[in-house]
């Protein structure tokens, strides 16, 4: 059933936004979905969450490219989670019972399918925005006062600060989209809007305390004429939970609540299908608190409900049930982690008694991850305490940025700060925040190469601290050249900043995320640096029977979310290149197979690469092949006739 529902939306959507384009020209209409559907990751700590400007984590869904899972952790793993979570609000409006949710689903009646309620308006500047300390900071502003997030054209206003590492910030309506909206879902004919207007901002910090955490604020916006009565507030979350790689067994999911933590729980049950997690990895959500403008709100009451497939109970289908299910002021306790199955959860907060038309109230969630449930207790109780304390977080030192430039089995860093760079100078950072008085507490850079991908796992390479007694006392440089490498093959670098140990708190030294910047790209010999001008392929010959994807990882997938080889990653290289010239490739009696471009400045790197596939995307056989190089630009006199094998 769970997978129908997928393909069939999946399908449903793919095919909507294929011809959207088309129809918006055409006749200009306002279509579902709006073209302004938008979505990011958080990638800043080790929770890498799909959010999106329809209040839900289902990328998926709405077809976004290279956002295949809702939420991975850890966030270099293959541990995929969700299918989707949403806000759901519900309240007696004018004497009716309304309920607008951004993510629900049930297929056991007519009409049935997923509940996506909430969209952005049909204006191309209400998309997600993101920005972060290390790019805005006042530190005379408290940024988790402000109320100023949008201009009146719907871009993120100048005095919005950001409140984290990594803001993603975005607005939605539960009565943009109904069921006289062209190509919407038949389901949106149960759906009466409570005229709600939802500002969300997620935020995330990468450091020992709250690398596992991502926080969620929804403010709601009553713009009904009438009063929100009895109002309830709740996160929603289905989970399709396993190892991606492993193919993904739905039916033994876990979801329920953890009665000594007090939260909600999910994950993959261990033992029961062929897609356990390798370190009983697991996710949790808590509703941290609900607060007005002027400040908290004391809600007692707290229901929990979980639905299944297998078990029941059946899901809510309109909006009287939704309201039932979250009103019932319970801890549901049917589910534990110990019965498995397709399910899904909700955890609800109210009644709040009244929210006037133009009033905002504001619920703040967490999503955390944890290796195991002892773990994962640890990061929620984290999460509660960072609510508590108004989100003071100790402050990281600005990271720098860099530059890459390859040579010939080698990389250099350069991490100069420069006048056309945004930001701030890490050496310029300022901390009001620490107990000892030190302010200009900037110490040093930490270099780090990986060899696996962008997430790592990283090998500090170099370290530069400033001579003030403590740490090494190296001197600070800014530049450092990474030697020894294999040419034509992929490495990863970043650079950080660390800071002096705050001695009167005990805090640091802190250092900022791996993860703020981080750069690729493949050492290789050009003319200028080798003072020889001849192109050479790599591998030659080619032979089909070689794994050329371990040590080093010469070939590797070359699509998003993906890890498995398929015929389109081989890879033969061009070594030597000059820094503009188009590449033919040809058969031994002269057929053009190919052609390449090669542009030094774009790329940023002297290789280009050849998968091996011939200009109708088929893959060529054995044999010997020819190419010739031809220079433009400043070398538009170099040509250069050559050639290889490729033994099948």
């Amino acid at each position: 059933m769970c997978n129908r529902k997928i393909a069939n939306n999946m399908k449903f959507i793919r095919t909507t936004l294929t011809i959207l384009s088309f129809i918006i020209l055409l006749s200009g209409q306002e279509v579902y979905p709006p073209a302004n559907v938008d979505f990011r990751y958080h990638e800043i700590n080790n929770v890498k969450l799909a959010v999106g400007n329809v209040g839900n984590s289902a990328a998926a869904y709405f077809g976004q490219s290279g956002m295949s899972h809702a939420l991975i952790f850890p966030k270099s793993s293959n541990n995929t989670f969700l299918a989707y979570h949403g806000i759901w609000i519900g309240a007696i409006v004018n004497g009716d019972t309304l309920c607008s949710v951004s993510g629900a689903y049930n297929d056991t009646k007519t009409p049935g399918g997923d509940y996506f309620e909430f969209a952005p308006q049909y204006n191309p500047k209400h998309i997600m925005y993101s920005t972060s300390i290390f790019e805005k900071q006042n530190p005379d502003i408290n940024p988790n006062a402000v109320v100023d997030f949008f201009n009146e054209d719907g871009t993120l206003s100048d005095n919005y600060f950001p409140i984290s590492q990594e803001d993603l910030i975005c607005q939605f309506y539960d009565n943009v989209v109904t069921f006289s909206t062209p190509e919407a879902p038949e389901i949106f004919k149960l759906h009466e809007p409570m005229d709600a207007h939802v500002i969300q901002r997620s935020f995330a910090w990468d450091n020992e305390w709250y690398n596992d955490i991502i926080f969620i604020d929804y403010f709601i916006i009553n713009e009904n004429e009438f009063d929100w009565e009895q109002l309830y507030l709740g996160i929603y979350s289905d989970p399709h939970s396993g190892d991606f790689s492993k193919g993904i067994t739905l039916g033994d999911d876990i979801s329920y609540w953890d009665e000594d933590g007090k939260f909600m729980v999910q994950g993959d049950h261990p033992g029961t299908g062929s897609d356990d997690f390798p370190n009983n990895e697991l996710v949790g959500f808590e509703v941290l608190g609900i607060a007005l403008p002027g400040g908290s709100v004391t809600i007692e009451g707290l229901n929990t409900r979980f639905w299944s497939w297998e078990g029941g109970p059946k899901d809510p289908h309109i909006n009287s049930e939704f309201y039932t299910e979250m009103s019932k002021n319970e801890i549901d306790r049917t589910y534990s982690d110990q019965i498995t199955g397709s399910m899904r959860g909700l955890i609800a907060k109210g009644p709040y008694a009244t929210l006037a038309p133009g009033d905002t109230i504001r619920i703040t969630c967490a999503i955390a991850g944890g290796n195991g449930i002892i773990d994962l207790r640890e990061n929620i109780k984290a999460a509660r305490s960072l609510y508590s304390a108004d989100f003071q977080v100790p402050k990281a030192p600005n990271p720098p940025k860099f530059e890459l430039g390859p040579v010939s089995h080698g990389i250099k860093i350069d991490w100069r700060w420069k006048e056309d760079y945004e930001g701030y100078d890490p050496v310029e950072t300022v901390d009001n925040s620490r107990i000892d008085g030190i302010t200009r507490d900037f110490d040093g850079f930490k270099v780090y190469r990986s060899e696996e991908s962008e997430y790592g796992p990283w090998t500090l390479i170099a370290q530069f601290d400033s001579i003030n007694g403590s740490g090494y006392d190296t001197g600070l440089e800014f530049d450092y050249t990474d030697t020894g490498l294999k040419n034509g093959i992929r490495y990863w670098y970043t650079v950080t900043s660390i800071d002096l140990r705050d001695d009167s708190s005990g805090i640091g030294p802190l250092e900022s995320p791996k993860s703020f910047l981080v750069k690729s790209t493949v050492p290789g010999p050009s003319p200028e640096d080798s003072g020889n001008d001849e192109v050479y392929v790599v591998p030659n010959p080619y032979r089909a029977d070689m794994d050329y994807s371990h040590s080093p990882a010469w070939e590797y997938p070359t699509q998003d979310l993906r890890d498995d080889w398929y015929e389109i990653d081989r890879r033969i290289a061009f070594m030597n290149l000059p820094a503009k010239c188009d590449i033919q490739i040809f058969t031994i009696n002269g057929i053009l197979v190919n052609e390449l471009n090669h542009d030094r400045d774009e790329k940023g790197h002297n290789i280009a690469s050849w998968n091996l596939l011939n200009k109708n995307n088929h893959t060529v056989g054995s044999g010997i092949y020819y190419f010739v190089v031809q220079g433009k630009g400043s070398d538009q006199n170099f040509k250069q006739v050559g050639k290889f094998v490729i033994v099948k």
